[in-house]
């Protein structure tokens, strides 16, 4: 079996040094995410002391000018979400991505998300355990097939450690980075998950993303609200989708001749704007998922907020900021299901489950709707949440949509 150079003197055969290094890079990936979470909070925590009302449409701008300048002169891969940067490294450049972006995307969207940008944290956490992982594999002279292989644990040890989701990132890492569930790469992801989920856990202790209350599903009848749910939440996903590919080519249609580094302060000064208008729409948005999760949104306010986050998200990442998507889908889709859940619950009362209760499924189904990944999407609710009562639509309505 043949050996690596660089490990030659410790005569570690290929597939135990690539055990070894998933290992490190879930390590790595659970630090990583520590790191990430505290760099967060401290952005947040600054840009709010200065949140006077008349500054609102400023602070986002100044954390997108930030963004902007650092991917125009710095890295230009952090601007985005960060997936799709990954998979562009798999398929274009055989898994190579530069160490550099490990430290420029996680401050181009300490930036962006602090400073009231739409987006999530998961996109970040996943392109730089990309990074983590590609650089630990070139260092090893890695072939290519090992080199996705770890980039794949460390997109896996993202997931798990910040949403303490070791299996949906698992199934995440293999469902949507490589698209290939062969033993040889399975193994190593895995081990990455649950030793950046362990280190996570050490740091934060036991935790739930969300904490819902205990819903109760109704029985068969139910099912059919939740089919025409999937169905809404489908069609909100090609929305979601148009709209934001549509902002993107806008800014690169009509604002062709400003700056590249500008665009992402012009996209957050427009989202400080529609955050006059409801400030829930401006970051990461997790306060307002739990509101909708306890059926403390009206009909009114789920589908302002809808309208608005799909608007904010497409003009902070459309316009170059930084940061991911999968936290404002789980917004949109909480929204979107908290408003189904009124109009059930209005037409049927006493016979469905609450407004919170749709609203968990349509977090999960717009999740799979947008991604096409509907197994890491079932598991990353339940993981983030630990409830498992009302599975069975939840299913139902993450395949449908």
């Amino acid at each position: 079996m043949r050996r690596f150079r660089i490990f030659s003197g410790l005569h570690i055969a290929q597939q135990n040094l690539l055990l070894l290094l998933a290992i490190a890079v879930g390590i790595g990936g659970g630090v990583a995410s520590i790191l990430f979470r505290d760099l967060l909070d401290f952005s947040k925590a600054f840009f709010a002391a200065q949140s006077h009302r008349l500054y609102l449409p400023l602070l986002p701008a100044l954390g997108g000018l930030a963004a902007g300048l650092i991917a125009s002169f710095y890295a230009r891969e952090v601007r985005g979400a960060g997936v799709v940067e990954v998979i562009n490294a798999l398929v274009t450049r055989r898994g190579v991505i530069r160490p550099r972006v490990m430290w420029a995307k996680a401050v181009a969207s300490g930036f962006t998300l602090g400073s009231g940008g739409s987006g999530g944290s998961e996109g970040p956490i996943i392109q730089i355990g990309a990074a983590l992982g590609s650089g630990v594999g070139q260092v090893a002279k890695f072939s290519e097939t090992q080199l996705k292989t770890l980039i794949a644990c460390g997109a896996a040890a993202g997931i798990a450690a910040i949403f303490n989701a070791p299996i949906a990132g698992v199934l995440f890492a293999v469902e949507v980075i490589l698209g290939d569930f062969a033993i040889s790469a399975f193994a190593p992801v895995v081990i990455s998950a649950v030793i950046s989920a362990a280190v996570a856990h050490a740091y934060w202790g036991e935790r739930a993303v969300f904490d819902v209350p205990d819903y109760h599903f109704a029985g068969a009848t139910e099912l059919g609200w939740y089919l025409v749910l999937a169905i809404l939440v489908g069609l909100a996903g090609v929305l979601f989708i148009r709209v934001l590919y549509g902002v993107d080519d806008a800014f690169e249609r009509w604002l062709s001749v400003v700056p590249v580094w500008t665009r992402p302060a012009i996209g957050g000064a427009l989202v400080g704007i529609i955050g006059l208008l409801h400030p829930s729409v401006l970051g990461v948005g997790y306060d307002t998922i739990d509101l909708a999760l306890h059926g403390r949104l009206s009909l009114k306010i789920c589908a302002l907020l809808l309208v608005f986050k799909i608007l904010a998200t497409s003009l902070t990442i459309g316009s170059g900021g930084s940061g991911g998507v999968f936290a404002p889908s789980l917004f949109i889709g909480a929204t979107l299901g908290g408003a189904f859940g009124h109009v059930a619950e209005n037409y049927l009362p006493g016979t469905v489950g609450s407004p919170g209760a749709f609203a968990l499924v349509g977090m999960s189904a717009f999740v799979a709707g947008t991604t096409h990944a509907p197994l890491a999407a079932m598991l990353i609710i339940y993981e983030m949440t630990g409830h498992y009562q009302i599975i069975l639509p939840l299913m139902l309505a993450t395949i449908m949509a």
